[in-house]
């Protein structure tokens, strides 16, 4: 009798370190994926712009062509303006932590709605683009690998 309750008593001890193991995994595993950088806030001389998720057009390489959201919030503005960005841009990877560094970004094209009854060659949208084309280039955002190829 006293070796089935040792042998009861170990196959506790085992299954609760067993149990105790694989929760802790799962609660690193779930802070992994709980990491997010999107939006990206970044300040500038003019004000705030916010990137959401580029969603990938072209991968080659290590070259990416992509399409942002975008929201512009002028320190001379009452209202943000929204409107979409193409960019190319490096991508430095860290693969252990499967993360990738978006670098060298190119503003290849600017999109906004019709602002103050000004089309897409009114003097905003020309601050816009050009606020975009001067600061983009300087920032080094990063994402998630998985993200990036989903």
């Amino acid at each position: 009798m006293a070796t089935w309750r040792r042998l009861k008593l170990r196959s506790v001890t085992w299954m609760s370190l067993l149990a105790f193991c694989l929760l802790s995994l799962s609660n690193a595993w779930a802070k992994e994926e709980a990491v997010d950088y999107w939006p990206q806030e970044i300040e500038t001389p003019k004000g705030v712009v916010i990137v959401y998720q580029p969603q990938p057009e072209k991968l080659e390489g290590n070259k990416l062509s992509s399409m942002a959201a975008v929201a512009i919030e002028l320190k001379d503005a009452d209202e943000p303006v929204f409107g979409a960005i193409w960019l190319e841009a490096r991508l430095d990877t860290d693969r252990e932590n499967r993360i990738a560094t978006i670098t060298d970004v190119t503003v290849t094209q600017v999109r906004f709605p019709e602002q103050d009854g000004k089309d897409q060659d009114g003097e905003k949208i020309n601050k816009l683009k050009k606020l975009l084309e001067e600061e983009m280039p300087k920032w080094n955002i990063p994402i998630s690998m998985d993200r990036l190829m989903t």
